[in-house]
């Protein structure tokens, strides 16, 4: 192999090295369940990387050893792109279940089975064997291809679609300021379009120096942009909303469903139950174009006339829709509006202790411990207004 190969093949295995190693140490940090999940697959999935940049490299010179995992690397080439999926999967939740089921990853382990029949058949039987002993790779080359392209536009397909679904449910919901954390997302996948095709080019033009050197520069920089964002923590894990909550004169908090599900009740149902008081969508709106937790003083009391409901109806609402009292609620509106106001060209210049007033935080104390239970929590509540 020349020497170019060699160091061109080298940087994605040692950048696969060093990445899954961060994630590995980092696992030690107290995340949530999903956080922890999503490090345990970017571990695996850059063990695999260095599994098949490294059997690259080596093949040449260890083909006659090599050959024997031949289905090993039929496995991996399939299952890594099911994992990529998995972390994409679970880094936009978009419903109630966090990973993808589980024949994603039965189906690879079938075809390994069937594949290690076909390749340790030939190397028991006589020299006569319908497989040449010396074109046993050969003779699985087109499943390698055929099947790798395959589960490469599957999953590259999969893990487009996810995260456009993902990006206007957020946008929708919450509008495109939501979407700025995760505009590395649909970099990386990007970058991973960009090896398919380049695989591709490879295949039909056989130009494998042009192909080592896309992948010299796509790989490294794809290890780059995922490592950073994780660790910085670039991501809003939320699932959105399926429902909408309303308040009816019996007192009762609703959950009026957007989709079929048996434990939801209908909008006619809850209608039953008595009239509409409060509207989780109207109630949101007020505040957005309101902007009531400006004032300093601004108490729950305050929306007793626009909303004509008691104190008691107005506090049981919010517990029950947002999981949190009116104090919290409040103060995550006025952090969004720090966040806001610090984005603003204008404010460039501007000491945050002023922002932190101009959004109305009756202290800068206050904004503190509002933001360093955000930072500490990564509670998606936080992310939804």
């Amino acid at each position: 192999m020349k020497i170019f190969d060699v160091i061109l093949l080298s940087v994605p295995i040692f950048s696969s090295l060093t990445c899954g190693a961060i994630f590995f140490v980092s696992y030690q940090d107290k995340l949530t369940p999903v956080e922890n999940t999503i490090k345990k697959l970017l571990v695996c999935y850059f063990l695999m990387m260095i599994f098949l940049w490294f059997k690259f490299e080596i093949y040449v010179s260890l083909q006659q050893t090599l050959r024997y995992i031949i289905p090993l690397y039929c496995l991996v080439l399939q299952t890594i792109n099911v994992v990529f999926y998995n972390f994409i999967y679970a880094l936009t939740p978009l419903g109630k279940r966090k990973t993808i089921p589980l024949f994603h990853y039965l189906i690879p382990c079938i075809l390994f089975v069937i594949v290690s029949v076909i390749t340790f058949a030939h190397y028991i039987h006589d020299p006569e064997s319908f497989i040449p002993r010396k074109d046993a790779f050969i003779f699985l080359r087109p499943y390698i291809v055929i099947s790798t392209i395959v589960y490469m536009i599957i999953y590259i397909g999969l893990c487009v679609k996810r995260v456009y679904q993902y990006r206007q449910s957020i946008i929708l919901q919450y509008g495109k300021e939501k979407w700025e954390s995760m505009h590395w997302l649909s970099l990386v996948i990007g970058l991973r379009v960009l090896f398919f095709v380049v695989f591709i080019i490879d295949l039909v033009f056989h130009i494998r120096n042009f192909a080592l050197l896309i992948s010299f520069i796509s790989t490294p920089l794809q290890h780059i942009l995922i490592v950073y964002n994780i660790i910085q923590r670039n991501y809003l894990l939320y699932t959105p909303k399926q429902t909408q909550t309303i308040l009816v004169t019996s007192g009762n908090v609703l959950q009026i469903k957007k989709r079929k599900r048996k434990r939801d009740i209908s909008e006619k149902e809850a209608m039953a139950l008595g009239e509409r008081l409060i509207v989780q969508s109207e109630f949101e709106k007020y505040f957005k174009e309101n902007k009531p937790y400006l004032d300093p003083q601004f108490k729950i009391t305050d929306l007793i006339f626009p909303f004509h409901v008691n104190r008691t109806y107005l506090s049981t609402f919010i517990n029950k829709t947002y999981g949190m009292n009116f104090s919290n609620y409040v103060n995550n509106w006025r952090l969004m509006e720090v966040k806001r106001l610090a984005r603003l060209p204008q404010n460039k210049d501007r000491d945050i202790a002023e922002l932190v007033a101009e959004a109305g935080f009756g202290s800068f104390r206050n904004y503190l411990r509002v933001k360093k239970a955000e930072d500490s929590d990564n509670n998606p509540v936080n992310d939804q207004y």
